[in-house]
Formats: structure tokens, C-alpha cells, sequence
């Protein structure tokens, strides 16, 4: 009581204006000296910052609350403390892997498909350097049916879309019915892989390593699907001679080969954007990713590479899988990697509301979707739902000269939006800054709070990785 603060007004409609307190200079505010005065803390450069950070979250200030959040500073010295204390408010548990993971989460660096870029690119490297044996398994692993250890984590529920709460009362589908649903992935056709010439080089090479007349036994078109390209071969390099050994490490070696195994991984891990609605298809891919990632390690162990980088990759891979796998006890949270082309994009949607209308199927729902694209640079876009059809947008463009690219093309959208029976405004600005600085990502931004603690009730969030 009789203490000064001061507050900034975020946002006004005319009637209602949004408050948000300001905490400049709060190491020197005498509430942070007093919470750690009666918490018996020594007040230093760490005890201070933690305070601060604490602070800012709207976080307790018990004093055991800070005896807990000193606990978790001093046990992680070398982690900033801002990360440690948004993952104490998130209910992260704060271990190494998690600290890695929720910084790259907060700097962007998460995206799943960068992450399968460069583990298709070093497997299919590995491929034609380790041998046949190797190449045998690892053409396993990626063809083969799942282990026990996806069965088992499916059976514990693995990497699961969670529902909201009006969805819970849903019929789930039966076991036939979900049983009924391909287990695999989409066809890819070798012409999607391989041009016309790069085909006609690679039956050449197949001609002169199967035995006379397997070929057209097998039957190879441009249309064969490339797992069973795949499978067929490994089968013959199982029961080629060692007098083939000179042919079986040139056909590893080459260049088809390789793509067509690093395509092979790639849709097994993308999704083509007809996939994205069917949750069981997410949820296998997932529960598909934590079995290759974990039999794929165990085979760089055992080949003497459990210090490579490869072997690195694919840990960070997996350890993302179980890092979106703890979010979802706090929120509906999913990255959906798609496969749309040759080149990558990176989104990230997020779904607000409040979880007591949301049960009720009332009130307003808001999204965020973030966006990184080559020539628009960082967009996100706000969009709010009410009344079932009434659609409020507000793009935030990294600067003024997207504005007008945008609003040339909003009555497209305006008009695309009034077919499906939506009633749309739109709103164009240049991104927020905060301290001097653009934010990076609104979206994380406002699931970890912000510099006020955060207005929001997070309850979904869809992110996918694009290739383009």
C-alpha cells in the first residue's frame, strides 16, 4: 500500500482500454527487497534478477515460492534465469533437455523440418559409407514395421493431439474403425523423386546388379511407390554374393539411390496437407518419429558414432517429439511438418479461448498464426471468431511496405470468407516492439507471459513446418 506503479495502456475500442503494468527499473523497486527481506534471501545480483523475473510473470512472491526458484537457479547456474522462471510458470519440469528445448523453442529454432533436412541428408550419407550391413538395417528402420517401442508407446498413449473440452464428449471411433485406417504413408511415386533421366540412370544401375530378367519380374515404373523400391533392394543386397560387393557399394553410393532413401524418410515425417485433419495420422507420425529416432540412435551407437553429429540431430529430433509431448499436458499443442514442394516454410498456429465457454460452445475463440515466408518476411496474423461466422483479422507486417501487398489482396480473401458464410473485417499495422526491439514471435511471446505476465488461456496450438 502508498507504493507508486506505473502502467501502459496496450489497447482501447473506444469503451474498454487493456492495462499492463510496467516494471522498468525493478531491480531498484522496494517490493523486491522487501519479498526477499522476508524470505530471508541475501539481496544480490541473482536473488534480485529472479525476483524481478518472477515479478514480471505475475508469479508469488511467497517465500516458498523464491526458496523453491532458488532451488531451480542454483541447481542450473549456467541457464539464464528469465528461462528458468517462464518454465516454473509454465509447469515445465526443468531439465537439461527441456532448457534446451524451450530456448529453441523461444528463439524459433524448433521446426521439425530442418531437422528432417538434415538427418535425411546424413543417414542417406551414411548409407553408402558403412556398408551393406548397415545400409541393410538402416533401410529397416525406415521400411520395416514398427518396433515394440512404437507399439509400447502407443499403448501409453505417446505423442497424442489432445481434445478441448467440447470435444471430449465426442464419440471416439471404434477399434475396427481406427484400425480400418492405413498404418502407412502417402505414396510417393519414384517421378516425384527421380526426373526422367535420373530414372533412366538409375535402372541402368539396376540391370547391371540384378540377376537376368529380375527386373522385369519386379516391374519398376516411374510409378512404383519408392518404399517398395526400397524394400525390393534391400532384399537383393540381402542375398547378393560377395563377389557383388563392388556393385552393391556403387548402387549405395549413388546419387538415386540416396535420394530416393532420403525422400523416403521425408514422407514419413512431412505431411502431405490432406493428412492434417485425420488426428490419428498426427498421432502415428509422432509415436513413427520417437520409434526411428530411438532404433536410428541405437545403430549409430553400435557403428561407433554415438558422438557425431548425426547422432546429435536425431537426439534433438526425438527430444522435440518429448518436449511437444509434455506441452500437451498443458496445452493442445501439435507442429504439423507438411510436404508442399521443394522449398520450406515455417508456421506456427496458436488457438485461444476460454476453456469454460470453449465447453459450453460459446464465446470467442482467437488464433495467432506466425508466419516466415522469403518475401514477406515475419507476419502474424490475428484472427478472432464470434457468433460462429463473425471473422476479425489484424495482420502485423514486419514493415510498412507490406501493408499495401496485403490490402490489395484482403477482398479476395473477404470474398472467399463470404462463400463459406463468414462475416469478415480486417486490419493492417506494422509489428509491436518491445524495448526498441520487434518480437520475434507474438505467438510464443504471448504463451510465456510477455513483460506482463500474459492475458491469455492458451488451449491450442497447431504449428507446422512447409515445404513450399
Amino acid at each position: 500500500a502508498g507504493q507508486m506503479m506505473s502502467f501502459q495502456v496496450k489497447q482501447g475500442n473506444g469503451s474498454q482500454i487493456a492495462l499492463t503494468p510496467l516494471f522498468e527499473n525493478m531491480e531498484e523497486s522496494p517490493a523486491v527487497l522487501k519479498a526477499l527481506n522476508q524470505a530471508g534471501m541475501p539481496a544480490n545480483e541473482r536473488t534480485v534478477a529472479m525476483v524481478n523475473y518472477m515479478m514480471k510473470q505475475g508469479m508469488s512472491v511467497s517465500r516458498d515460492s523464491l526458496l523453491s526458484m532458488l532451488r531451480t537457479v542454483n541447481n542450473f547456474i549456467g541457464t539464464d534465469i528469465g528461462t528458468l522462471v517462464q518454465m516454473a510458470k509454465q509447469q515445465i519440469p526443468v531439465t537439461e533437455e527441456n532448457i534446451a528445448q524451450f530456448e529453441a523453442y523461444k528463439e524459433n529454432r524448433h521446426q521439425i523440418a530442418d531437422s528432417v533436412a538434415q538427418l535425411s541428408d546424413g543417414l542417406a550419407q551414411l548409407l553408402g559409407e558403412e556398408g551393406k550391413d548397415t545400409a541393410l538395417k538402416l533401410i529397416d528402420i525406415f521400411t520395416g514395421d514398427v518396433s515394440e517401442t512404437a507399439k509400447q508407446v502407443e499403448e501409453e498413449g505417446g505423442v497424442v493431439v489432445k481434445k478441448t473440452p467440447a470435444e471430449e464428449g465426442d464419440t471416439a471411433p471404434s477399434d475396427a474403425s481406427a484400425a480400418a485406417k492405413s498404418t502407412g504413408t502417402s505414396h510417393i511415386p519414384l517421378s516425384s523423386v527421380l526426373d526422367a533421366q535420373g530414372r533412366e540412370t538409375f535402372f541402368s544401375q539396376l540391370k547391371s546388379f540384378f540377376p537376368p530378367g529380375q527386373m522385369d519380374e519386379i516391374g519398376f515404373d516411374e510409378s512404383t511407390d519408392i518404399k517398395n523400391v526400397l524394400t525390393q533392394i534391400a532384399k537383393l543386397i540381402k542375398e547378393a554374393s560377395p563377389e557383388m560387393e563392388k556393385e552393391v557399394s556403387k548402387l549405395l553410393q549413388s546419387k538415386e539411390f540416396q535420394s530416393i532413401f532420403k525422400e523416403t524418410i521425408t514422407g514419413q515425417w512431412l505431411f502431405q496437407p490432406e493428412d492434417v485433419e485425420d488426428k490419428e495420422k498426427i498421432n502415428r507420425m509422432y509415436r513413427r518419429i520417437l520409434d526411428q529416432t530411438d532404433r536410428t540412435g541405437q545403430l549409430l551407437e553400435q557403428i561407433g558414432k554415438g558422438n557425431s553429429n548425426l547422432m546429435r540431430g536425431t537426439e534433438n529430433l526425438r527430444q522435440n517429439v518429448n518436449f511437444m509431448n509434455q506441452l500437451n499436458e498443458l496445452f493442445t499443442y501439435v507442429q504439423l511438418p507438411l510436404k508442399l514442394g521443394q522449398e520450406k516454410a515455417h508456421g506456427d498456429l496458436y488457438v485461444y479461448t476460454n476453456k469454460k465457454k470453449l465447453a459450453k460452445r460459446d464465446g470467442e475463440v482467437s488464433a495467432l498464426l506466425h508466419l516466415e515466408m522469403e518475401h514477406l518476411g515475419t507476419v502474424d496474423i490475428h484472427v478472432a471468431l464470434r457468433d460462429g461466422n463473425r471473422v476479425k483479422t489484424h495482420f502485423y507486417l514486419a514493415n510498412e511496405e507490406m501493408i499495401d501487398f496485403i490490402e490489395e489482396h484482403l477482398p479476395s480473401l473477404d470474398e472467399r470468407l463470404k462463400k463459406r458464410g463468414y462475416e469478415m473485417t480486417a486490419v493492417t499495422s506494422v509489428k509491436d516492439t518491445e524495448d526498441g526491439e520487434s518480437v520475434v514471435n507474438q505467438a510464443v511471446h504471448d504463451m510465456l507471459g510477455g513483460s506482463g505476465g500474459g492475458v491469455h488461456q492458451l488451449v491450442a496450438r497447431y504449428s507446422f513446418d512447409a515445404r513450399a
